[in-house]
C-alpha cells in the first residue's frame, strides 16, 4: 500500500501551571487567565483540539 506525507498544523492543548504576582486571589486570576506569569510549568498534553492539513 502507498504511503503519503503531509505537512499538518496542529493546536494541542497542556496542562500548564502559572505562578502570578498579586494582591489578592480574584487578581490573580485575572493575570493568569490574560497569561501575566512570572513563572510556567509546563505539564502534559491533554489532546489535540484542530488540525489542519496542507494539501
Amino acid at each position: 500500500m502507498p504511503t503519503f506525507t503531509f505537512e499538518v498544523i496542529e493546536t494541542r492543548q497542556y496542562r500548564v501551571e502559572y505562578t502570578v504576582e498579586a494582591d489578592t486571589r480574584d487578581e490573580a486570576l485575572l493575570k493568569a487567565a490574560a497569561g501575566e506569569t512570572v513563572d510556567e510549568v509546563e505539564g502534559r498534553c491533554t489532546g489535540v483540539t484542530d488540525r489542519y492539513v496542507e494539501a
